[in-house]
């Protein structure tokens, strides 16, 4: 029988094998972050089938004041489309 993963684990694997142009940086177990053309991205595991997303936009680009967040927070049951849903609304394309 195989055992389930943890959430923080299965966001980790499915990082491992994203094919988005994004790149993922593990700020804290279970917490991932993005930037992509002056927008950042947060992904974090909360339960074994919830995945928070949520994205920051820089008004004035990104060397201006603090990013304010414009998209999120939204749960989703899996990694996928939490990732997607940030990669989607940073701009970037879909893989």
């Amino acid at each position: 029988m195989v055992e389930p993963l943890f959430p923080a684990e299965r966001l980790r694997q499915r990082i491992a094998t994203w094919s988005g142009p994004v790149h993922w940086i593990e700020d804290t177990p279970g917490a991932w972050t993005a930037a992509w053309e002056g927008k950042e991205a947060l992904v974090r595991a909360l339960t074994e089938t919830s995945f928070e997303a949520r994205v920051w936009h820089h008004p004035t680009g990104p060397d201006g004041p603090d990013p304010e967040l414009t998209n999120g927070p939204v749960v989703f049951p899996t990694p996928d489309e939490a990732l997607a849903y940030c990669e989607d609304e940073m701009g970037a394309p879909l893989p």
